[in-house]
């Protein structure tokens, strides 16, 4: 199954650990996980301004995570994305401007 992570899921499990992290975890070594620049971006600059980590340390951690998933190309609505590719469940509580260019299936 491909799985989209909210950026608040990801955040939530740098900073926080404990469920957030252990659901980044069981969907890594479950599923396919699909990211796009946006979210990246996102990942990369809020524990920075929020929490005060240095950019190096969220680099490091997203980079781990990035080489076993999906980069996608997006434009469009969230749930475009879902539908595309038949994604059963997707995790976050935001609405993203997202849809998918290109497949991977």
């Amino acid at each position: 199954m491909i799985v989209v992570l909210d950026s608040g899921i990801w955040i939530s499990a740098f900073q926080f650990g404990g469920a957030p992290q252990a659901a980044v975890e069981s969907v890594f070594s479950e599923h396919t996980v699909a990211f796009c620049d946006q979210i990246v971006a996102e990942i990369r600059a809020t524990p920075v301004r929020k929490f005060s980590w240095k950019d190096e340390e969220v680099l490091a951690i997203l980079t781990e995570y990035t080489s076993d998933g999906k980069h996608v190309e997006v434009t469009g609505a969230f749930v475009r994305l879902a539908l595309r590719f038949c994604v059963i469940h997707l995790l976050g509580g935001e609405s993203h401007d997202v849809s998918l260019h290109g497949g991977f299936l």
